[in-house]
């Protein structure tokens, strides 16, 4: 039933109950963009369109069917809840205005994605993922703990490779060594120490997989996803079109907390005057180091990584040359080199896998 429901909403011969090479080619790779107009005459989008948003968002993760489609057994043209957040994803995954909703360019985006094999090169790049953390060999900080080793996890790991411009193998070794040294091989990666640097509050303590620290880095990142996600609700009150959403998100590396803490209360008091804003937000800086750790480990470590502007020091270096400048800018000085000599070789031992890995 299910084969002949998908059968004949993609237009294929309902020939026989069997998985046939037609079949297999759609329902793997949707090999195949979607050429009919997204928008009717009325406005309204596409009801065949929403369908196949849909499945081409719960190819990439992004999108669970809710308790209607489940029911059904199949997906209907509903834009639903699911689907908005899944769009408002894919639109910060690619650098897209993040509005929610399917307008030209990302519906030009996504069969472009399409026509580039990109939902193939994906699923390449997570079995390499995967492959080569489960085997990291232990070392100094252990090995990948096994919490982490999830395909929730290679996922998220993925999409902050994508968000953040992580875009070459010997930027990446760097990038994975420094998250081993610092929580990847954790259980929770959390910072267990029981009280806070200075006069900070222990839940501004290491959380996430680059370990973030301090009220100041909270902030900046709290920011991040404030601004990134909303944006589009308040470009009006800040600006218009002659804005853009990058223009008001701060680095705590060249700005005080003063100065984070003010822009972020400004985005928030904007926010709330359009309605509730999502506490995953806000959290990042209420909660901290527990919520990030729990739900952003590897974005918060994708944020640090570009904010410090670690990318860019690597250019035209070797893998030897990464290593050791990417470490300049996480943890200077002679304790954090020799804590993270051990690592790097750990990392190395799975250089070969990481080749694989497709740019």
């Amino acid at each position: 039933k299910c084969l002949q429901m998908y059968q004949r909403w993609t237009s294929l011969y309902i020939s026989q109950m069997d998985f046939d090479d037609q079949f297999i080619s759609k329902i793997e790779n949707l090999s195949e963009r979607y050429d009919e107009e997204y928008k009717l005459q009325d406005g309204s989008i596409n009801g065949d369109c929403i369908k196949y948003a849909k499945i081409f968002f719960r190819e990439l993760g992004f999108y669970e069917e809710d308790s209607n489609e489940i029911n059904m057994g199949s997906l209907n043209d509903e834009y639903n809840d699911g689907l908005l957040k899944a769009v408002r994803r894919f639109q910060t995954l690619f650098h897209l205005p993040v509005t929610g909703e399917m307008d030209d360019v990302t519906w030009e985006s996504i069969n472009g994605k399409i026509d580039e094999g990109y939902l193939s090169k994906r699923e390449n790049n997570k079995t390499v993922l995967m492959e080569a953390l489960s085997n990291i060999p232990a070392g100094y900080r252990g090995a990948v703990h096994k919490n982490h080793l999830t395909e929730e996890k290679i996922e998220e790991l993925l999409n902050t490779i994508e968000e953040f411009n992580i875009d070459d193998t010997k930027e990446l070794k760097a990038f994975i060594a420094h998250a081993l040294c610092e929580g990847l091989a954790d259980a929770d990666a959390i910072e267990n120490r029981e009280k806070g640097y200075g006069e900070q509050d222990a839940k501004y303590n290491g959380g996430g997989f680059m370990q973030i620290t301090k009220d100041y880095n909270y902030l900046g990142f709290a920011l991040y996803e404030l601004v990134t996600q909303n944006f589009e609700l308040i470009r009006e009150e800040l600006g218009g079109d002659s804005v853009n959403a990058s223009d008001f998100i701060l680095s705590p590396a060249h700005n005080s907390t003063k100065a984070l803490l003010n822009q972020y209360e400004m985005i928030l008091e904007k926010l709330n005057s359009k309605g509730n804003v999502d506490s995953m937000y806000t959290d990042i800086y209420d909660k901290a180091k527990t919520h990030v750790a729990e739900h952003y480990a590897w974005k918060s470590a994708g944020w640090f990584w570009m904010t410090n502007e670690i990318g860019k020091e690597l250019e035209g270096c070797t893998d030897e040359e990464a290593m050791e400048k990417s470490l300049e800018k996480i943890n200077p000085g002679e304790a954090g080199s020799s804590a993270r000599a051990g690592v790097i070789s750990q990392v190395n031992a799975v250089s070969d896998i990481l080749e694989g890995f497709e740019w």
